[in-house]
């Protein structure tokens, strides 16, 4: 599909819900839409995929993953990834 004429949407959900029961949101507006594609960018040009990525932080960190989204620091792509565990969110950069 042409980019034209992709929905960009994006699933949300508690991270402490006993079940995760995510809606979906689809971005219509400018700044929602202008994020998305930088995001879309950084996923692109680096090597790992967003569950790779997870499963990377799985096997070093104790906790639940809720949230990973690519940025850019120090001038290179990276992942910044929300963890919960016990009741506090560590928040960690991965590579892309």
């Amino acid at each position: 599909m042409i980019p034209e004429k992709n929905v960009l949407q994006e699933l949300s959900g508690s991270p402490v819900a006993e079940k995760w029961a995510p809606s979906v949101e689809v971005f219509k507006d400018v700044p929602h839409v202008s994020r998305s594609s930088q995001q879309l960018t950084l996923m692109a040009l680096g090597k790992a995929s967003l569950v790779q990525i997870i499963e990377r932080v799985e096997k070093s960190q104790s906790g639940t993953v809720f949230s990973v989204t690519p940025v850019i620091r120090n001038h290179k792509p990276v992942a910044e990834v929300l963890v919960a565990d016990k009741g506090k969110v560590t928040r960690l950069m991965q590579p892309l």
